[in-house]
């Protein structure tokens, strides 16, 4: 079992020996995190974790070129962030497509031969659940559904999930369920004002323990914390049969359709082109693939 925690933390710039800490306490072989309001890579804080031992991979908040960082009480605010203890590989994934309405950071994350793939994601208040993060959220879940290992997604997507009625949570789980996903935190508060705001997602099929709520003290949102299991159950396969498509004599068949307009129509199944086409028996994973490859070579 490896344990992870998400948090939003509100700032990671003056929190460093506080997330060391909470690591050890708690026991974490990863944990997200959302608002970290670092400004790079070679932050300080970043800086520092790094020299604790500590993996750890993340993307700040693009500041504008004609910002001034140097102006008395600028913030970066927003920024993600992956920290790993030593023992646990993590490595960088990046989507070809930019999302524009939140920010992300995706790895895989290794450990004595087992890996899954994770994402944390923050979405802020003032960005409106609007079709361009519709888009943009379709987008990565499909490009995170294309791995075959486990996949983790963490984060504060400041959708209110207690509401059960609310557009915005309705839409987020149809979507999840499109995707063979299902949102983890049950509809307790996971920030100090109430809401349900923080999730965990997984495939349906893939065994995590509950997800568990702490208050950290120090933090306007808690900590989420469960276990993975990386040894899944074995996998369920299927034979299907299906023609190969790309071996269809195309001439073959439009001579059959043309010259069944002068007779009865056609049956498909009855041309010489359809029935010498041959089979293919083809093992697909249960879980893993929602439309069979027609076309196969």
């Amino acid at each position: 079992m490896l344990s992870l925690g998400s948090l939003n933390i509100f700032s990671v710039n003056n929190k460093v020996d506080a997330v060391r800490q909470l690591i050890i306490d708690r026991r974490l072989d990863v944990l997200t995190l959302c608002e970290t309001w670092h400004e790079d890579s070679d932050a300080v804080c970043i800086r520092r974790l790094r020299a604790d031992g500590y993996t750890v991979l993340e993307c700040a908040r693009i500041i504008n070129k004609m910002t001034d960082r140097n102006r008395i009480g600028f913030t970066n605010h927003g920024g993600v962030a992956i920290i790993a203890r030593r023992g646990v590989r993590l490595a960088k994934l990046q989507p070809t497509v930019l999302f524009t309405k939140f920010e992300y950071i995706c790895s895989r994350v290794s450990v004595t031969g087992d890996s899954y793939v994770i994402a944390a994601i923050y979405r802020p208040s003032t960005k409106d659940v609007c079709a361009t993060f519709h888009k943009g959220f379709r987008l990565l879940l499909g490009y995170l559904s294309s791995f075959q290992t486990p996949v983790l997604i963490t984060g504060d997507f400041n959708i209110h999930i207690e509401r059960p009625n609310d557009s915005d949570t309705i839409w987020l789980q149809n979507t999840l369920s499109s995707f063979g996903l299902v949102q983890r935190v049950d509809r307790q508060p996971t920030h100090k004002k109430g809401g349900t705001i923080d999730v965990i997602i997984t495939r349906t099929d893939d065994v995590i323990s509950a997800v568990d709520t702490h208050e950290t003290g120090m933090f306007d949102h808690k900590l989420l914390q469960t276990e993975i299991n990386l040894k899944q159950p074995a996998a369920c396969y299927t034979s299907v049969q299906s023609r190969c498509w790309r071996q269809l004599n195309l001439d073959k068949f439009r001579t059959d359709l043309f010259q069944s307009l002068n007779t009865e129509p056609m049956n498909v199944s009855q041309s010489t082109a359809f029935s010498t086409t041959p089979y293919s028996t083809n093992t697909l994973q249960s879980g893993r693939s929602p439309v069979a490859n027609e076309f196969q070579t």
